[in-house]
């Protein structure tokens, strides 16, 4: 389903590259960082998104994958995007509490009951409004990658309730 959602993203984003506009276009290559593997769902989507970015440009704009951390860990690379010396990332949304702290609110256990109502509160005001706040500490949110909830266990006995 998110996967889907960065395809819109990107989608949205590959529209906006019309044939008469990718004239103009200048060639360029995007680096963009994860943390997983390039064969991740994240690293399909970041091929995918630039085989579509490739071809809306007529090859002009190229999308290049640095997987498994290979450009840093998610507060490396948030700090090279914030420093220009790279295009995109998806970092956790934990990464972005030293900016944004009400980003930690997401990342708490037990936080969400199902992916519908996470879905619900970060593509609602809530979700949307921490996004708004990014420009300001020189990042654009185009929006959110689940992978997963958080969890806690232990060996003990079953956890029922916060």
């Amino acid at each position: 389903m998110k996967l889907k959602a960065l395809a819109l993203v990107a989608a949205s984003v590959l529209a906006l590259l019309s044939a008469p506009a990718s004239a103009q276009i200048s060639e360029r290559t995007f680096k963009v960082g994860i943390g997983l593997s390039e064969d991740h769902p994240q690293g399909m989507a970041v091929k995918y998104f630039g085989e579509q970015l490739a071809a809306k440009s007529g090859g002009k704009l190229k999308a290049k994958l640095f997987a498994s951390g290979s450009l840093g860990n998610d507060v490396t690379m948030t700090a090279a995007l914030r420093g220009g010396t790279q295009e995109m990332t998806v970092p956790e949304v934990s990464t972005l509490m030293s900016m944004v702290r009400n980003f930690g609110a997401i990342s708490m256990p037990l936080t969400f009951q199902n992916e519908q109502e996470a879905d619900a509160v970060l593509d609602g005001h809530f979700g949307q409004s921490l996004l708004a706040r990014l420009p300001e500490k020189g990042l654009v949110g185009l929006g959110y990658w689940e992978n997963g909830f958080r969890h806690i266990t232990n060996n003990k006995r079953p956890i029922t309730k916060a």
